[in-house]
């Protein structure tokens, strides 16, 4: 069975690199290894996640019906950060995401769907807000990203932002389990093929866990 291969790096220092692209081209040749698919084509594109006019992605898509095979990315975003517009492009081709594990279960893409439309919207938020925060005390603004590389030098807030992802990666895998046990909830997330943090499975302790970082207060013992 054959493949069409789709790669997306948001910058042109990331396209120019190649780093970033050379990664999920790696990831998304070993995932075809695994699952007896044959790639016959590969695309990328250098834009934002909330671009829909991707000429990369139209042939990937092009090239996919034509071929009647799946389309692979390495992680979801990385074909669009925009609910509805990825919500399109899931009925448009039989996508695979690789650290998805391959699922084609529309439930779980439609929820990191949504985590991923999240994440875009609070780091524009965050990075506006520091921006801002800067310039009131009269200090020289340069370029957002120029801004964010010197903070992330500075290792500023980095583990709390570490922490805010991962309650935020599964805000909306929480949601599909309300109401059940932490234990309950883990076999859920599990059955359904939702990752965790760093893509490992669901215990009782990462659910409780992250319950109390949404909740913003300790949610009563088991």
């Amino acid at each position: 069975m054959t493949a069409v291969i789709y790669l997306r790096v948001s910058t042109a220092s990331q396209g120019d690199s190649g780093l970033g692209l050379e990664a999920q081209l790696a990831a998304t040749q070993r995932f075809c290894q695994s699952h007896q698919l044959t790639p016959e084509a590969v695309h990328q594109d250098t834009a934002s996640g909330a671009d829909t006019d991707r000429p990369g992605l139209n042939q990937a898509l092009v090239d996919a019906k034509r071929l009647r095979c799946p389309l692979v990315v390495s992680k979801l975003d990385r074909l669009s950060r925009d609910l509805a517009y990825c919500a399109l492009l899931l009925k448009r081709a039989e996508v695979r995401v690789v650290d998805l594990n391959g699922t084609q279960d529309q439930l779980v893409l439609q929820i990191m769907a949504a985590v991923a439309e999240r994440e875009r919207e609070l780091i524009s938020q965050r990075t506006k807000a520091a921006l801002a925060a800067k310039k009131a005390r009269g200090e020289r603004v340069g370029s957002s990203r120029e801004f964010m590389m010197k903070i992330g030098k500075r290792g500023v807030k980095r583990q709390q932002e570490i922490r805010d992802a991962w309650a935020l990666r599964n805000v909306k895998a929480l949601e599909v389990v309300d109401g059940m046990s932490h234990r309950a909830a883990a076999r859920q997330l599990n059955d359904l093929g939702v990752p965790a943090m760093k893509g490992g499975q669901w215990s009782h302790h990462t659910v409780k866990a992250s319950r109390e970082r949404l909740a913003g207060l300790p949610t009563a013992a088991e």
